[in-house]
């Protein structure tokens, strides 16, 4: 039978004054804040009787969109066209699940080894997240998951991953339903109100309707029952409304030290909150801070480093055609990017191996330019530059600029950190990178007085 034909523009080679907007836009999992969808036209897609015409439809977009947009041609070698192949051949076969489609397109995708290559489901917790911030929540595709046109989703504030046994916590958001029922990192979710969890179909369409929680707790994993109640938000609001419930001084050893995370930096409202709070806000009296860059999401603008003593890195963006296009230091400062609001302050940054994109950026001016200590794990490693396109079945992440900072490639290296503090998930909910952060914010603070 035919394949259904995916129309849309397509993208145009990135100018010097566009690739400068990217750059101030490094959002969540790229640095493109647009998106397109693509046209093409495979002719027949032959499929058995009993094939999978759907998965078909969006492994010919995917391929196509890849042929024609990744940034590095020379990655598609025999190990990429073998994985389409096996896709390919499954799907003709018969019948699979989105999961499972889903999965054999991913399998393709990580043959090429870039960061922001990835095909999402709309069960997948990152789907809103991305259609917000491609701003593609209105586009036709996805009329069926935001029928208002706005990326929005049920949810209970949980970061974590699917595991054998359930889905496991890593982080618990600031001030959301789950973190007022008392779940914290490290907990297995194994059931939601009696059937196996899903990180977002289990709370879809439940806003407002309690929800029980099988949980397996701690070294024991001695089973637990909470009751979350669901709220229907906009990622980015939760996030900065996390963000904001984070802020707290704690005093250690007689020293009142500062905190905040933030769980995404896609957007001006996330680094404003840091300075209003640090300027005359709840961190306003702290005598040092501890920026916590774990987890969540990037999208931090580099000239956010002057709000903490230093001067945004020089970034070079390669693209398809070999062209370099530079951004200097130099660039204009945004309301968010005020001068140095830390005052002497010292600084320590948190990090582990989900800090990402911008928020790797950040954590390599600071290491750098030694204006503070980078504790917990090396980053991630993912600092492509990755645009969002809408295909059938879901929404593709492909890495369309490659960058360097300061002339170093973080891509696939990461940033390592000063001081190493590993955070096993145990489900004791002791956070051991977060207690040495404050430590050393604290003896930084004492060091100062004695010299």
């Amino acid at each position: 039978m035919p394949g259904p034909r995916v129309t849309s523009e397509r993208m145009r080679a990135p100018t010097a004054e566009r690739v400068r907007s990217i750059a101030l836009a490094w959002v969540l999992l790229a640095t493109f804040a647009g998106c397109a969808s693509h046209a093409t036209d495979r002719g027949a897609t032959h499929v058995a009787p009993d094939g999978d015409a759907a998965a078909l439809a969006t492994l010919d977009a995917v391929v196509d969109l890849v042929e024609r947009e990744f940034v590095d041609p020379e990655r598609l070698d025999d190990a990429w066209r073998a994985a389409v192949q096996r896709a390919r051949d499954a799907f003709a076969r018969g019948p699979v699940t989105p999961d499972e489609a889903a999965d054999r397109v991913n399998e393709a995708l990580a043959t090429l080894g870039l960061s922001h290559t990835v095909f999402l489901t709309p069960d997948d917790p990152a789907f809103a997240d991305l259609a917000e911030v491609y701003g593609v929540a209105a586009r036709p595709g996805l009329a069926a998951q935001f029928p208002d046109g706005r990326a929005s989703r049920d949810d209970v504030g949980l970061l974590g991953q699917v595991v054998d046994g359930g889905f496991l916590v890593r982080f618990v958001l600031d001030g959301s339903p789950a973190e007022r029922a008392g779940l914290h990192a490290g907990d297995l979710v194994t059931h939601a109100d009696g059937a196996t969890v899903g990180p977002v179909s289990s709370f879809a369409g439940r806003a407002g309707t309690p929800v029980l929680l099988d949980v397996l707790r701690g070294p024991s994993r001695e089973r637990t029952v909470f009751e979350v109640v669901p709220e229907h938000v906009v990622p980015s609001e939760a996030c900065l409304r996390a963000l904001r419930a984070s802020e707290r001084v704690e005093v250690r050893d007689g020293v009142r030290v500062g905190y905040v995370h933030v769980w995404s930096y896609a957007g001006l409202s996330n680094q404003q909150a840091v300075v209003d709070a640090l300027e005359h806000g709840a961190l306003a009296d702290a005598e040092a801070l501890v920026l916590d860059l774990r987890d969540g999401w990037g999208g931090a603008d580099p000239a956010y480093l002057r709000a903490f003593g230093g001067r945004p890195p020089r970034l070079e963006f390669t693209g398809r055609d070999g062209a370099v296009t530079s951004i200097g230091d130099d660039a204009d400062d945004a309301p968010a990017h005020s001068g140095d609001v830390l005052a002497g302050r010292p600084l320590v940054v948190l990090v582990d191996g989900r800090s990402r994109s911008g928020k790797e950026v950040l954590a390599s001016g600071v290491r750098s330019q030694q204006l503070g200590t980078l504790v917990g794990e090396r980053t991630a490693g993912a600092v492509a530059g990755g645009r969002g396109f809408v295909v059938p079945g879901g929404l593709l992440v492909l890495a369309v600029l490659e960058a360097r900072v300061d002339g170093e490639r973080l891509e696939g290296v990461g940033v390592p950190p000063d001081v190493e503090v590993a955070r096993p998930l145990d489900g004791t909910g002791v956070d051991p990178q977060r207690e040495r952060a404050l430590a050393l914010a604290a003896a930084a603070v004492h060091a100062r007085r004695d010299d």
